[in-house]
């Protein structure tokens, strides 16, 4: 195996360019979560594109609601934090949801135990920023009626 030494723990932070995705950040502050569609060929797309990849148009590129609700396609529960999120206080439960509109959107579930969850679950998607700045995606399990 030979001989090994050990690491230096490693801190990054870099300024992330995004004026071009401005609507998704500022829909992301108000509570919104925004998508791109390409209307030349009709491809929605999260996380947002500015350029389509579908058609290569990047003319007729509009902002759109990725949408409210959605279904749970998968769920985890983490016990480790990764680098950046050892602040939050539990275990947390992570998630892919599909949206109504059909997009495939990561985030947290909020409001559930992981007991209480199903693949098929209904969920609300709404964003918040957390108490260090930073937004987050979350979903709130609709109860059946």
């Amino acid at each position: 195996m030979g001989l090994k030494i050990k690491s230096r723990t490693l801190n990054l932070s870099h300024d992330i360019p995004v004026e071009r995705l401005k609507p998704y950040w500022e829909g992301l502050s108000k509570g919104v979560l925004m998508a791109t569609r390409c209307e030349t060929c009709g491809v929605a797309f999260y996380p947002p594109q500015v350029d389509c990849s579908q058609c290569l148009s990047s003319d007729n590129i509009k902002w759109v609601e990725a949408g409210e609700t959605g279904t749970l396609v998968t769920f985890t529960e983490s016990h480790l934090k990764p680098q950046g999120f050892e602040q939050y206080a539990g275990n947390y439960i992570i998630a892919v949801v599909e949206t109504n509109k059909g997009l495939k959107v990561a985030g947290w579930v909020i409001d559930a135990a992981i007991e209480q969850l199903q693949v098929g679950d209904r969920v609300g998607i709404s964003t918040a920023i957390l108490s260090d700045g930073f937004p987050s995606i979350r979903f709130t399990p609709i109860k059946p009626e």
